[in-house]
């Protein structure tokens, strides 16, 4: 019995080890942009680093966060990660819904 408490208990402080590292290693790849406030609401968008090192051809096209019932789509194109990635900041306007877009400002970081 106290065999296997060891080993459980091994095998969970093992799993947190590897949790704990792949998070570090996904540390700074990802970063959470937050866009201007319209009709007392924002919403944010999470932009890979891996996107502004390399950009894809097709540029990038994904949905914001949901906020007040609804979320927008946030299109960056190719020219514009290569601007991210030359230090160049990127101030891009999301679809329209429910008569209003918002407006995020990009930026590359370390």
């Amino acid at each position: 019995m106290i065999r296997k408490r060891y080993l459980l208990l091994s095998l969970a402080i093992g799993l947190v080890g590897l949790f704990s590292l792949a998070a570090s290693q996904n540390a700074g790849q990802t970063k959470d942009f937050t866009s201007t406030s319209v009709n007392n609401h924002t919403h944010s968008f999470t932009l890979n680093k891996a996107d502004i090192d390399n950009p894809p051809a097709e540029g990038i096209s994904k949905a914001t966060s949901t906020d007040a019932g609804h979320s927008h789509m946030v299109t960056i194109t190719k020219e514009q990660l290569a601007n991210l990635k030359n230090d160049m900041k990127e101030t891009i306007k999301t679809s329209v819904v429910g008569g209003h877009d918002h407006e995020f400002t990009f930026s590359k970081w370390d």
